[in-house]
């Protein structure tokens, strides 16, 4: 018999669960070094999604650009908070720079192809052992060293875009949560 009523209410986040995700990913990755390019995969694909749901966030809940129902590219969200904010960051310099290459990763991702590789390489007979097949573009970017930028600079936009927008210094903050169990009245 069930005697009883649970009433919860919780702000998620989803930009942040998301970097939550990929912050799990890469303390695998730094468990298992070994073999880690799905991990790697994985982890800039949630740095991408989660970029672009915050923007959701920002430019849905906060600054009231565009209806919910709306698909816009990333890039076209993000211009129109920037426009919003009047602000003019330089996309090609670090932090933004990272944007476009990590965009680009998430659409040959998205809308990846099946594709031959042919390649030939002059190498010593040592490193013969390195070169085992030729790697897709997506596949030469899941690398430690784009994951981890990836984490710092897309960070660093989101926290910059917050305060832009007047909003907390800490856009991961944890959001309200609350529950509560009662009694049903016979």
């Amino acid at each position: 018999m069930k005697d009883a009523i649970y009433i919860g209410k919780r702000d998620v986040r989803t930009f942040a669960e998301l970097s939550h995700a990929a912050d799990m990913l890469m303390q695998t990755a730094q468990q298992y070094p070994r073999g880690n390019l799905y991990t790697a995969l994985s982890s800039l694909l949630l740095r991408a999604f989660r970029f672009e749901v915050y923007l959701n966030h920002l430019g849905e809940r906060h600054l009231k650009l565009w209806d919910t129902k709306k698909q816009l590219k990333w890039f076209d969200k993000f211009n129109a908070i920037c426009e919003r904010l009047n602000f003019a960051p330089d996309t090609s310099a670090p932090p933004y720079s990272v944007l476009r290459p990590l965009f680009s990763f998430r659409n040959l991702m998205a809308h990846g192809k099946s594709e031959t590789i042919n390649e030939e390489i002059e190498l010593s007979s040592g490193d013969a052992d390195r070169y085992f097949w030729p790697l897709t573009e997506w596949e030469r970017s899941c690398t430690w060293e784009n994951v981890v930028r990836a984490k710092q600079e897309i960070t660093v936009i989101i926290v910059e875009l917050h305060k832009q927008a007047g909003l907390s210094d800490n856009p991961f903050a944890p959001p309200e949560a609350a529950s509560s169990v009662r009694l049903k009245q016979e």
